[in-house]
């Protein structure tokens, strides 16, 4: 006999061999149990999960010599027939290259005859989706009352795009895509029975690169072992799937973590040199990233990551290494390069620059630490409006009151100006890598040395006040410390408002407002009383030549 690939030699022959569709086998079993076969079915779920193989034993249970049956026998006449294809009551049919309303005709006119040796005449189509809107309005009427020896199974990985008219008229079942667990304990079994040893990497490669699809993984498995000598390694494995290993890509992260970018682009030149594919090769680091940060969330669970045990421990040690919130930029990213990709860009150039953009935002600091670097100080609420609004203290005048400041009392001599002056300015040189948020404070003010005294005056404006509201007491305290153990001496600070740009300011010239309008007095003779002339009287009295008489002077 010749040679039969796993694929076809593992088939499953009965419920119970089928992995990882529990909730559908369970519910078709129960009702042949019941006696509650329904007349139409529809198999949806993605490819190589097992809906042929599922509609085979359903076939199988309703016509074995021993059935209908939740458990065929598989030896019988008919079992034997089905599982070697060439049952003469089973048809299967290929939608995609029998879906005119041609070959629906010839199906209804043949449905009718009774099955030649079963109980029922069972009909399976395979990617149903594909028929034409035609052959599914031929189907309809068939498909809703069919002979009662007939029985329909759809299958397909479309099921949107199968008409609501039908859908109505059958019972649904959805596959799931089966777990990287799963598929690596059933090719463990396989591989063991075919007497070859497969490395448990080699097989977690092999699952995850099969995204569900058992068919999949057995037809990379047969293609494993005959590429091996026995034995199937890691290596051997990632090099025939043409995957990049997890070493790459924990590489990468690491010398990301270690803001190492000349690791970085040897890695890249690297695997450019292997001929791995980019696109793909991003998407395999977004996986890992995902993966580093659900271990980070405190995910543990293996079938979730899709990686041993071994290949998890490593993940983990790798995710105390970034915060929450660089692993999400780094995933955005990621997001952005694939885009990037699709735009037709330089596939090198790319990768490149999206490590690099990484690098960088681990550089960046993370909130956590922003928020540490400010040492608790919280921005003050905003001044209440007062009616009239008291004016702001004077260039000379201390910030905390209208009256002089008052100087603190010295136990030591007062240090030199020009002295306090160098000092000061090596000062904010040592602030810009110990304490960068300080060194930006300080260099919105105007410094002035007086007596041993340090006088930091900010602009008062809304852009910059915000510094100098911020800088006390801890501030204060650390600058006036250091200030004093440089120089050898007691020296006092102080921080003032300070009109911005007020030496350069010119005096806005007086005006004279005018004089209100009651000063000005004008005589103005009373108004004449005008007489009211009615225009029709005075028609009338043209016409007649009359005149008006005043009562009054009678």
């Amino acid at each position: 006999m010749s040679y039969q690939v796993i694929a076809r030699k593992w088939r499953p022959q009965d419920f119970d061999a089928v992995v990882f569709q529990e909730h559908v086998s369970r519910t078709i079993r129960n009702s042949i149990r019941n006696g509650r076969i329904a007349h139409a079915y529809i198999f949806a779920g993605p490819r190589g999960v097992g809906k042929t193989t599922m509609a085979r034993i359903l076939a199988k249970a309703v016509n074995c010599k021993e059935g209908p049956t939740d458990t065929p026998c598989g030896v019988c006449e008919n079992c034997r027939e089905i599982r070697e294809g060439i049952a003469f009551d089973v048809i299967e049919i290929d939608g995609a290259s029998s879906r005119g309303i041609e070959n629906i005709r010839e199906l209804r006119e043949n449905v009718n005859f009774a099955p030649l040796k079963s109980a029922y005449k069972v009909y399976i189509i395979d990617e149903v989706h594909m028929l034409t809107t035609e052959a599914f309005n031929a189907l309809l009427k068939t498909l809703e009352e069919p002979p009662a020896h007939v029985i329909f199974v759809f299958a397909t990985t479309e099921i949107h795009r199968v008409p609501d008219t039908i859908l109505s008229r059958c019972q649904k079942y959805f596959f799931k895509k089966i777990s990287i667990d799963a598929i690596v304990a059933h090719l463990a079994h396989i591989a063991g029975a075919e007497g070859f040893g497969v490395d448990e990497k080699a097989l977690y490669s092999i699952a995850r690169a099969a995204d569900g699809s058992m068919r999949d993984a057995q037809s990379l498995l047969d293609q494993m072992l005959s590429f091996s000598d026995g034995t199937v390694g890691e290596a051997e494995a990632l090099a025939l799937l043409g995957v990049v290993p997890l070493a790459s890509y924990m590489h990468v992260l690491d010398s990301v973590a270690a803001l190492d970018r000349a690791a970085l682009m040897d890695e890249v030149h690297r695997v450019v040199s292997l001929g791995v594919d980019i696109p793909r090769y991003v998407a395999g680091l977004m996986d890992v990233i995902r993966s580093v940060r659900l271990l980070k969330s405190g995910v543990e669970a293996g079938e979730i990551l899709g990686f041993s045990m071994e290949e998890t421990t490593g993940l983990k040690a790798l995710s105390s290494r970034f915060h929450d919130e660089e692993l999400g930029v780094m995933f955005r990213i990621g997001i952005d390069i694939q885009n990037d990709l699709r735009a037709q860009a330089g596939e090198r150039v790319c990768l490149e620059m999206g490590l690099l953009d990484m690098a960088a935002a681990k550089a960046s600091p993370s909130i956590a630490e922003i928020l540490r670097r400010i040492d608790g100080h919280s921005v003050p609420a905003p001044p209440e409006k007062k009616t009239p609004e008291p004016p702001r203290p004077a260039a000379g005048m201390s910030r905390a009151s209208g009256a002089p400041p008052a100087r603190p009392a010295d136990s030591g001599s007062a240090v030199a100006a020009p002295r306090l002056e160098r000092e000061w300015a090596a000062f904010l040189s040592s602030l810009e890598k110990q304490r960068q948020y300080l060194h930006v404070r300080l260099n919105q003010a105007r410094p002035h040395f007086e007596d041993g005294r340090l006088i930091l005056s900010f602009p008062i404006s809304d852009e910059n006040g915000f510094y100098s509201r911020i800088i006390d007491g801890k501030e204060l305290a650390f600058i006036k410390e250091e200030l004093s153990r440089r120089l050898g001496g007691q020296v006092s600070v102080e921080t003032r408002d300070a009109p911005e740009a007020a030496d350069d300011a010119e005096p806005e010239p007086e005006t004279t407002e005018a004089p209100p309008p009651e000063a000005v007095m004008i005589s103005r003779p009373e108004p004449e009383e005008l007489p009211v002339v009615n225009p029709v009287v005075e028609k009338v009295k043209d016409m007649f030549h009359g005149s008006i008489i005043d009562k009054g002077d009678e």
